[in-house]
Parts: C-alpha cells; structure tokens; sequence
C-alpha cells in the first residue's frame, strides 16, 4: 500500500524532485512514505549507486527551499538498488579492519 498525499503543494514538490534526480538518474524508482513526525514526507529514491551521497548533493538545495521558503516537511532519502547491497557489504569487509558492522 502506498502512501497517498492530499497536498497539492507536496504533490508538486515531490514531483519536482523526482524530476531532479531523473533527469541525472534515469532508472531511478520512487515510493513515498508517511515520516514519524507529524506530516513530513519521505521521498525513498533507489538508484543504481553504490554510494548515495550524489543524490543527496543534487537535491539538497531544491528540499531545502521547500522546507525553508514553502513550509513543506519533504526528505529525500537515497537507497542503494538490491544488487548493489552485495557490493558494499564486500566493500566494507575489505575497508573495514575492526570488522565493525555498519548496519547496526
């Protein structure tokens, strides 16, 4: 089930961003969750990148208007494709010499 937003102005900032990061990720895959703060909204964008920061770099300023200038709670947050999860957990067991797991 997804979430479904009822706020034009969200609905347009949310599709905004989406935009964004297509235009530099084109087989980027969206879902949008409820945040546990009352009324933000979680942007989830699965890109195919080991490392998720380029996503957060493209979008900041544009999330940081909507929440600053338009009042509008919106998060992006960049999530690895499935395939590449396998790659990182490699990545830290090769980078990573107190074994120190990451995911806790």
């Amino acid at each position: 089930m997804s979430y479904q937003i009822k706020d034009q102005r969200m609905k347009r900032a949310i599709e905004e961003l989406k935009d964004i990061i297509l235009d530099k990720y084109p087989e980027a895959a969206f879902r949008i969750s409820e945040g546990e703060d009352s009324g933000s909204i979680h942007l989830h964008a699965t890109v195919d990148l080991l490392e998720t920061d380029p996503v957060i770099d493209l979008v900041m300023d544009k999330v940081l208007s909507f929440q600053e200038d338009d009042g509008l709670p919106v998060h992006v947050l960049p999530e690895p494709m499935l395939e590449r999860l396998d790659e990182l957990r490699e990545l830290i067991k090769r980078t990573n010499p107190l074994r120190i797991n990451p995911f806790l």
